[in-house]
């Protein structure tokens, strides 16, 4: 996916014109964005965007509901009366509701439509590296957390662990983000798994006292879980990410995360959230609440995942001469 760069691509577009637009009173919209459980980015970003939406988008106001991520927010998506509006997920999960496979199998979700692509998410498996836990073949019998069930991370997991064979003989445990750093921490879990933009918060919070190793897939391991889903990308995790207290880089697999929404929200309520999270006012917030936030259109990789953008999102985009 290209990358995009909102500082250059919105010089010159977003002056007085596009904040007076924001600033009008609307029609109220009184809007819930799930985000996922504590300790991941989903839960850092959703906060910083209600924030700064609630804040500066008039008529608008932007709640959060913590989650335990990208599956249950694209399954409340689908609820009537499911208590959110607006869902983080990430683009493999996307590509499942849709199709009705995977996790949403012979079930898929029809009234959803993408508002914008955020940075990749690769998937961490952390452990102490003091535990001499080298490979995936060294988890058998193992206490592996694989997120909360609900989660993208605990779809992704599974997946990756039935796909090399593993999945029966680990001793599988699935628990929040935060909640798994502290039992590795302890001594009452051996590795967990996480799915969040790097620099994952938690491994960021654990890494400052512990030494730790994020396992690597092998060539034939990456070949069989990239063959899954479409969404999936090759992602090398780079220690550096995380200071001096992680080993080695990591041979991973990531997908873009993304903003999701019920296609009944109102055009010109999806306008003008797409319009104020690409100013660059905005984008400047956003990092000092996430460094590595990036947004985009993201059109390539929602068409190659079967999900339209929102009307709203559209005119947005073409208005920005990004699309």
């Amino acid at each position: 996916m290209r990358a995009f760069n909102p500082h250059k691509t919105l010089t010159g577009i977003v002056g007085a014109a596009v904040l007076s637009l924001l600033s009008q009173t609307a029609a109220a919209a009184n809007l819930v964005i799930g985000t996922s459980s504590p300790g991941g980015s989903y839960f850092l970003m959703g906060g910083g965007l209600s924030t700064a939406i609630t804040r500066d988008v008039k008529g608008i106001t932007l709640s959060t509901r913590t989650t335990a991520g990208s599956t249950t927010n694209l399954r409340l998506l689908g609820q009537p009366g499911g208590g959110i509006e607006i869902g983080m997920s990430n683009l493999a999960v996307v590509y499942n509701a849709v199709g009705g496979t995977g996790k949403f199998k012979d079930k898929p979700i029809k009234n959803i439509r993408a508002l914008m692509a955020l940075s990749m998410s690769p998937l961490h498996w952390v452990t102490l590296a003091d535990d001499k836990i080298m490979s995936f073949s060294d988890l058998k019998g193992k206490r592996v957390s694989l997120a909360k069930a609900g989660s993208g991370t605990a779809a992704n997991a599974e997946l990756v662990l039935r796909a090399i064979g593993i999945r029966e003989q680990i001793d599988a445990r699935f628990l929040g983000f935060s909640e798994a750093g502290n039992a590795l921490r302890d001594g009452n879990l051996d590795v967990f798994a996480v799915s969040s933009s790097v620099p994952v918060p938690v491994v960021t919070a654990l890494s400052a006292t512990r030494k730790l190793r994020i396992l690597s897939l092998n060539p034939d391991e990456l070949k069989a879980v990239l063959s899954k889903n479409p969404a999936f990308n090759p992602y090398t995790i780079k220690a550096s990410a995380y200071g001096d207290n992680v080993v080695a880089d990591a041979q991973s697999f990531g997908v873009p995360s993304t903003i999701i929404a019920r296609s009944d929200i109102p055009d010109d309520v999806i306008y003008k959230i797409v319009m104020y999270v690409f100013t660059k006012k905005t984008t400047d917030y956003m990092k000092t609440v996430y460094k590595t936030w990036s947004a985009e259109p993201g059109v390539a990789a929602f068409a190659k995942a079967g999900v339209t953008l929102h009307p709203g999102a559209v005119k947005a985009y073409k208005e920005l001469g990004l699309m």
